[in-house]
């Protein structure tokens, strides 16, 4: 699932560019002009001044079809996160979806 951030970002009305995925453990921020993400423990609260610390990534690629995303990490060597995202109910941990 995809979503969009409320907070805003100075100087980017309405948290413009950023994306809100859900995982069975963690939500994930990604601020797209920035190519930088963070993620949180699900159920905690979401927003940009969650004490979470940015990462650098170069790509995302969304797979809604197989309810996953990829993220291709910046720094030495290619690093590459697969997660599944979290349904409503989930095959992943078999529970319903919360936030």
């Amino acid at each position: 699932m995809v979503e969009h951030l409320a907070s805003a970002v100075p100087g980017r009305p309405d948290g413009a560019g950023l994306q809100v995925l859900q995982s069975c453990s963690f939500t994930w921020i990604f601020d797209d002009e920035a190519h930088r993400f963070r993620r949180v423990p699900r159920g905690a609260p979401v927003g940009l001044k969650v004490p979470a610390p940015w990462a650098a990534y170069h790509r995302l690629d969304i797979d809604e079809c197989r309810s996953c995303f990829t993220v291709a990490l910046d720094g030495p060597g290619t690093w590459i996160l697969r997660v599944s995202l979290h349904g409503d109910p989930c095959p992943h941990c078999r529970t319903a979806r919360h936030g």
